[in-house]
């Protein structure tokens, strides 16, 4: 996925014709971007979201696309690195360490299956309550297949999927977002700083200030908690078809 952004040089020197100011970069695992405008100025942006913000994202820009095969994968992801999301949160706010997770997460960070696993006990334990929304049997054939066998979904399939998807983490978000919000809170600083740890030597190499840039995903932790509630599926895509910074 390419999001839009701008070069703050050019920016700040009122260079704003609408060739010149828009630069495309394409997400990758390290959140943090070097670029060189076109008029030759280097960059170095932080894109500040959490990972299934991210591929939420991806898998509706795929849909508006019509990459429903791509949609799917991006989708799938989505939802596993969320329950991931939720068992380190729900982890650490009730004691564990950092390193103690990483130890622990390790040994099923390859299988999806015993992630969920993972989730539906930790949940159970910091809520009190068994969960009550998970992917329908009918999703998670339709999921396999497209997976597995290499079935080439349509879009009406698609969007069902992403739909249901959707209603998942945003349920369970909601309720990490009203108990947890601290901890949620402290967990993106964290990212944060990992990622300009990890790219110190670039940073150090290029000497330009780092721009920190939060896409109003329709996930994002940027959103006020009243809006993200009322927000539906079908207000999602719609958002989607008309941002500027999703190409």
């Amino acid at each position: 996925m390419r999001i839009k952004t701008v070069c703050q040089k050019c920016f700040w020197e009122g260079i704003l014709s609408e060739s010149s100011i828009w630069e495309n970069i394409i997400l990758q695992d390290n959140f943090l971007h070097h670029f060189k405008c076109k008029n030759g100025h280097d960059n170095l942006v932080l894109i500040q979201a959490f990972k299934f913000e991210i591929l939420f994202e991806s898998g509706l820009c795929a849909i508006r696309d019509n990459y429903y095969l791509e949609a799917v994968l991006s989708l799938t992801a989505s939802l596993e690195r969320f329950y991931e999301f939720t068992i380190k949160i729900l982890s650490i706010s009730n004691g564990l360490s950092e390193k103690d997770f990483k130890l622990l997460y390790n040994q099923i960070s390859n299988q999806s299956e015993r992630q969920l696993g993972a989730f539906l006990f930790i949940y159970s334990y910091a809520y009190k309550k068994i969960p009550e929304f998970l992917l329908d049997n009918k999703y998670k054939n339709f999921r396999n297949k497209v997976v597995h066998k290499g079935y080439l979904p349509n879009e009406k399939e698609v969007k069902e999927y992403a739909e249901a998807i959707y209603k998942i983490i945003k349920h369970y978000y909601i309720e990490l977002l009203q108990n947890y919000k601290e901890f949620i809170f402290n967990q993106y600083t964290k990212e944060v700083g990992a990622q300009m740890e990890a790219n110190k030597s670039i940073i150090e190499k290029l000497g330009v200030q780092i721009t920190t840039l939060s896409p109003a995903f329709v996930l994002s932790l940027a959103r006020p908690l009243d809006e993200f509630e009322k927000q539906d599926f079908e207000s999602c895509f719609e958002h989607v078809k008309s941002v500027l910074y999703c190409d």
